[in-house]
């Protein structure tokens, strides 16, 4: 008995020794190698393994490692990740901060490291894209990237921007970029669908080398969209994280004034014109009628508006699989009432590896949002317009003499229809345009390493969108009045589509290096694309009341409607990246696409695009300059092409519908074999520096880029039986300078300060235009102010020039054709105003990031100018007596009134109470906007640690707080009327009228992690 326990206390003793021997410990101190401080919370890991610390509050960490491990990886937010050899028990290391050469960029269908790029690309992280109460990501790009200009459309919730990268890159075609959402395509209709707390990051690829990969698609440069991924230490099952965001909205404040009751009032006798009933009024009367009447249209129609948002994510890694899963709501109320736009998005990303050769993914979302599209045109149905249309006398609700309210026989205020003939509010209640969509965007790969270095890669995306809209005009109602039919009153318009878009993709990649020095990235492969949209409306009118509104039930079905599109696209691709000691690079890329847009003889383009760079700073030259750290020239040249227009222009196409009950067709388009691609070739040279350890760092570009072949809509003769025929004509060019600098003016252990800014200069010229005349007007595309001519920038103002008014007699004054100041007005003195064109010429963005003991401040500002606009509502209110019977501006009043007044607004009687489109009108579009300000408090982690809190920090922000401009209005146009000819198919810029205005927020916010 004593022998065996004797044996059993040997063989415990025996196998401790063993598992001691197995395992040692590790420790030391991180500092950061600039300043020697400590920092905390460095995560220190055994590389391939989940054994793993980090660091604490003097930045030591002690660690139990396996005998046979090698290596220990040091990462920490803001600084480079180093592996460390496992030479010693006591290891101290340095980290380096600044901009990590190393990070990965992810570009076409491969990755590059920063260090590594030839081409001209911007970057722009997530975590500088949210926070912010606008709903689409292509809002919160403005002023992220040099070369990358955001005009919004408007204010609309939900509603999207115009995005130019480089310039207008075509006349007629689509000049909206690319953007990929994880490798699957989206349109400007799903900009708001997409949650921004998903997003890691977002790449603009602005040249042919970078874009050269997409070919046809990439004429206008390319976005890709990179969700968020489950990455970090491979130690935690989990993390979640939480952020809650509430904001108030309110319009932009106008930098000019209205008329009051009293100014307006004494504006229309003065000139004994205007309404009848104040015409009407006794001097003694005025006082009293003001009293009983006066309304500010502004807080009648416009409301302070909430956003409110919550996103929670779950996400977790491990050495085989990584997740990301995450709940949005957004959920944003417009300026004036019934007008919102409501989304809720879920996503899910994985990536498995299943063995040492297989590895499985997907990217996947769904997201579901509701709007109210309130009328946007350029008439008192838009309540944007009516604020501007109603006077300040002209109350609410209909009333008696003694200005009591009157109501009908159900107890309801009567509305009072105003001068306009309408009321906004009414209508506003009583048709309600009602809009749900369902978007679904997602992929699924697989991966086989069949030997090291060499991957295939098979991807299936698909991107389903759908769309219901109720657009209802309630019986009774104001407008059902004016345009219904007062047998079957009130109606109903149901519309529905869906767009499918299917994706596959083969790639097969090959990565290797030779002896230490070559570096070599092959890669070649298909897609095909698949677009399938059908359409299908119907209206119905003749309802008892709006709670019963549904086509079943009309009493009168009037008309049916549908459309079916398809599109495909058939594509080959490779691609080939070389560098020499990380020193000397080099890559090329081809493309070859066809496209159904074309007929069979011009259906195939092939693309391609190829650059070098140098690494001046890797140089031996170099080794002894501690200053700089990063010095890097590069060139890039390449081809790409545009499809982006109607569909089958080719051929000869008819229309189908009914003539005397009978089914009949009639011709549509006329046929044009002759369509091929329209197809630009740019080039670029730009230079990357960074000095001072990384502390100033950034980017200078030059690049031109040239449009040939353009797809342009030429007249024809009406004999002919068509107005236009799509062909290929003319030549555009679009060159400039782009810069991007950052400077981290303070990196302690306890703060840090950053300043960066971008800047883009691009002039634009029509190179060449065929035509017989002198210009081509572009009438067809907006409200016909503006022309194409050869030598000048695309969407050059035309029109009448102003030379103000005669101080004799107080009559308007014009330049005619020949400079020869005249009294009267004509159309055809127009004129071409060289170098006042729609395209601004310049923008950018700039701020700062500060962090301090854990208050931080973010500041972004946005610039834009160069551009010309003109300012239709500044015509409607200094109408010269034209619009007398609404509201006019203060200077209004300033009207020529005796000979000798000098003034620059002209008598109204000699006017004839008619205001001319001139020049006068015409004014520049520069500004400066504080985008955003953000203060905020991180709680240190030594008191989050004992509630077992990862992060949590609480914010205030404003957005839009102010716009320094010579514009009378917002500067920022983007459509004039969304219902109107300068609407989708206008001219971004051209004219400002009433649309949706942009808002000022305000915002209180919480991030908080477990």
């Amino acid at each position: 008995m004593k022998k065996n326990v004797l044996l059993w206390l040997l063989a415990v003793l025996f196998s401790t020794t063993q598992v001691l021997a197995q395992n040692r410990t590790v420790s030391g101190v991180v500092t950061d190698a600039e300043d020697e401080q400590p920092l905390i919370g460095v995560s220190v890991v055994v590389k391939g393994t989940t054994i793993g610390t980090s660091t604490g509050i003097d930045g030591d960490y002690r660690l139990d490692v396996p005998a046979d491990a090698k290596i220990l990886v040091f990462s920490y937010v803001g600084f480079g990740t180093q592996e460390v050899a496992i030479t010693s028990n006591s290891i101290n290391v340095k980290l380096k901060s600044g901009v990590q050469l190393e990070e990965v960029v992810v570009m076409g269908y491969s990755a590059v490291k920063k260090s590594d790029l030839t081409a001209a690309v911007s970057e722009v992280k997530g975590e500088k894209l949210q926070n912010i109460p606008i709903g689409g990501i292509d809002n919160l790009l403005q002023g992220k990237a040099s070369g990358v200009q955001i005009t919004a459309l408007n204010g609309r919730p939900g509603g999207n921007a115009y995005i130019r990268i480089r310039g207008t890159g075509s006349l007629n075609a689509s000049s909206e970029p690319l953007i990929l959402v994880d490798g699957v395509e989206i349109s400007t209709r799903d900009y708001a669908m997409i949650n921004p707390a998903d997003i890691a990051d977002m790449v603009v690829l602005k040249d042919a080398a970078a874009a050269a990969i997409y070919g046809s698609r990439a004429s206008n440069g390319v976005i890709l969209v990179t969700t968020k991924r489950g990455t970090g230490s491979t130690m935690k099952k989990f993390n979640i994280q939480y952020s809650y965001n509430r904001s108030v909205k309110t319009k932009t404040k106008d930098n000019f004034d209205l008329m009051s009751a009293e100014e307006k009032i004494g504006y229309e006798r003065g000139l004994n014109k205007g309404n009848a009933e104040i015409l009407a009024l006794q001097d003694d009367e005025i006082a009293d009628f003001i009293s009983k009447n006066r309304t500010d249209w502004f807080k009648v129609l416009l409301r302070k508006a909430a956003v409110e948002t919550h996103d929670v994510s779950v996400s977790g890694s491990s050495e085989d699989f990584n997740y990301y899963l995450s709940f949005g709501s957004y959920k944003e109320d417009g300026l004036t009432y019934e007008s919102k736009f409501d989304r809720i998005n879920v996503r899910f990303n994985s990536d498995y590896r299943a063995n040492k050769w297989l590895k499985v993914g997907n990217s996947f979302t769904v997201a579901q949002a509701e709007d109210n599209v309130l009328r946007d045109r350029y008439n008192a149905q838009n309540p944007f317009a009516a604020m501007y249309f109603y006077n300040p006398y002209e109350p609410v609700y209909a009333q008696d003499a003694d200005g009591n309210v009157i109501y009908d026989d159900n107890g309801n205020p009567e509305w009072n229809y105003t001068t306009q003939g309408f009321n906004a509010l009414e209508g506003i209640k009583t048709a309600p345009n009602i809009r749900k969509y369902l978007n679904l965007i997602g992929n699924v790969y697989a991966q086989v390493d069949i030997v090291k270095g060499l991957a295939l890669k098979t991807d299936v995306g698909i991107k389903h969108r759908s769309e219901r809209r109720n657009n209802y005009l309630y019986p009774g109602s104001i407008l059902d009045g004016y345009v219904g039919n007062p047998a079957a009153p009130g109606s109903l318009t149901q519309a529905s589509y869906q767009n499918i878009l299917f994706k596959w993709s083969n790639v097969a990649s090959y990565n290797t290096t030779l002896k230490d020095k070559h570096n070599l990235s092959l890669l070649a492969g298909t897609e095909l694309l698949k677009t399938d949209y059908e359409s299908t409306t119907a209206t119905g009118i003749g309802f008892t009341n709006k709670n019963l509104m549904q086509l079943g039930i009309s009493a009168l079905p009037q008309r049916v409607g549908g459309t079916k599109i398809k599109y495909a696209l058939f594509s080959l691709f490779g691609e080939a990246q070389y560098n020499y000691l990380n020193k000397y690079l080099a890559s090329i890329s081809v493309r070859r696409d066809g496209s159904t847009a074309f007929g069979p003889e011009n259906r195939y383009g092939t693309f391609y695009g190829a650059s070098v760079g140098w690494n001046i700073a890797k140089e031996s030259f170099l080794a002894n300059v501690k200053n700089i750290n990063q010095l890097k020239l590069r060139a890039s040249l390449g081809t790409s092409g545009n499809d982006r227009i109607g569909d089958f222009l080719y051929l000869s196409t008819y229309n189908l519908g009914s003539y005397g009950d009978l089914t009949s067709s009639f011709p549509a388009t006329p046929a044009n074999p002759k369509l091929k691609w329209e197809s630009n070739f740019n080039w670029n040279i730009g230079l990357d520096f960074g000095f001072f350890n990384n502390r100033l760092s950034g980017s200078v570009e030059y690049y031109d880029k040239n449009t040939n072949d353009l797809l342009f809509p030429v007249a024809l003769s009406y004999t002919s039986g068509f107005s236009s025929q799509t062909q290929n004509i003319g030549k555009m060019n679009n060159r400039g300078v782009e810069t991007e600098l950052r400077v981290d003016a303070v990196r302690k252990k306890n703060g840090n300060l950053s300043l960066y800014g971008n800047f883009s200069y691009n002039k634009n010229k029509v190179v060449s235009i065929p035509t017989e005349e002198e210009f081509l007007p572009t009438s067809g595309r907006g409200l016909g102010l503006t022309v194409l001519k050869e030598g000048l920038e695309a969407y050059t103002f035309y029109l009448t020039r102003w030379a103000g008014v005669d101080a004799s007699n107080g009559k308007p004054l014009y330049y005619d054709k020949d400079g020869n100041v005249t009294d009267v007005y004509s159309d055809g003195d127009n004129v071409i105003l060289e170098g006042k064109s729609v395209l601004p010429k310049w923008y950018g963005g700039f701020g700062l990031n500060a962090d301090f003991y854990g208050v931080f401040v973010d500041a972004d500002f946005y610039y834009s100018g160069g551009n010309y606009t003109m300012n239709l509502i500044a015509r409607d209110l200094l109408s010269d007596g034209e619009n007398i019977t609404g509201p006019q501006r203060v200077e209004a009043l300033n009207y020529w009134k005796k000979p000798g007044d000098v003034t620059e607004y002209p008598n109204p009687v000699a006017a004839g109470f008619v205001s001319r489109t001139t020049d006068k009108w015409l004014q520049k579009g520069d500004y400066l906007r504080l985008r955003s300000l953000r203060v905020g408090y991180n709680l240190p982690s030594s008191i989050l640690s004992k509630a077992k809190i990862a992060n949590l920090s609480v914010y205030f922000q404003g957005t839009n707080l102010f716009t320094v401009t010579k514009y009378e209005g917002d500067p920022e146009v983007g459509m004039g009327s969304e219902e109107s000819s300068t609407g989708s198919l206008g001219i971004p810029g051209e004219a400002s009228l009433y649309s949706y205005p942009q808002f000022r927020a305000f915002s209180f916010g919480v991030n908080i992690g477990f």
